[in-house]
């Protein structure tokens, strides 16, 4: 069981979420999520763990994204369902850090965009330090 899948599971035991609520939420099947929980599917299709996790993390943080498919823009709205400022969405993580850390896809994204910092920042076999974060 890969470290991703490990993850969707100890959130889902932490918070109490079964595989069925999942399902009610997702396109997901309640067979399929409980073949992850259990292990019998041994590798997940990566949109099926980004399913998961989108909704793990709307239930938990109480975030909702809405997707316009025409602009491609994901914007995030408030629960009184106004349009959320940038501001008022980073103090919301500034706020919330901890959890976030915890969080699978905000952890996946910072460590994916630390690692193309430290790319950027290569020069042979060490890190210009001077170079990191331009």
């Amino acid at each position: 069981m890969n470290h991703r899948v490990k993850k969707i599971i100890e959130t889902m035991d932490l918070h109490n979420i079964s595989p069925y609520e999942v399902s009610q939420h997702t396109s997901l099947t309640h067979q399929a999520l409980q073949k992850i929980k259990t292990g019998s599917s041994i590798n997940p299709r990566s949109r099926t763990l980004d399913e998961i996790e989108e909704y793990l993390n709307t239930k938990i943080h109480g975030v909702n994204k809405k997707v316009d498919k025409q602009d491609n823009s994901t914007p995030f709205y408030s629960k009184d369902g106004s349009p959320a400022s940038l501001k008022d969405i980073s103090m919301f993580v500034i706020k919330n850090i901890e959890t976030f850390k915890e969080d699978i896809v905000f952890k996946n994204l910072i460590d994916k965009e630390a690692l193309l910092i430290l790319l950027r920042a290569k020069k042979g076999d060490t890190i210009d330090i001077d170079l990191i974060g331009k």
